[in-house]
């Protein structure tokens, strides 16, 4: 549940009108990406996942692990993309919704 509640905060953290909320939004999403890119395209909500699942920081059997978008888009459209499909969606989705808090910010 944490990583559908971090998701929904993702998707839609840009639209709050809070200058204080939308300055953390903009410092927190290029983090995310940073730690993605660092982690070898994975979440590190996954791993903590596996490790309380399998005991393992990296669990190679669970097919969350650095798909969790594609893992709601199967489960919303029954489309999986490829990993590399899956690292441009959701490296692409973070640049769009960084920008339309970058705007909502400038805005208030």
């Amino acid at each position: 549940m944490l990583h559908y509640a971090v998701l929904l905060w993702g998707v839609v953290g840009w639209a709050i009108p809070s200058p204080a909320w939308l300055l953390a939004y903009l410092i927190a999403m290029p983090l995310i990406a940073v730690q993605w890119l660092l982690n070898g395209n994975t979440c590190i909500l996954n791993n903590v996942e596996s490790w309380i699942a399998a005991g393992r920081w990296r669990d190679e059997t669970d097919a969350d692990q650095g798909g969790f978008i594609a893992g709601v888009l199967y489960g919303l459209t029954g489309w999986r993309p490829s990993p590399r499909m899956n690292d441009a969606i959701s490296y692409g989705l973070l640049a769009v919704f960084w920008i339309l808090a970058a705007i909502h910010w400038i805005r208030l």
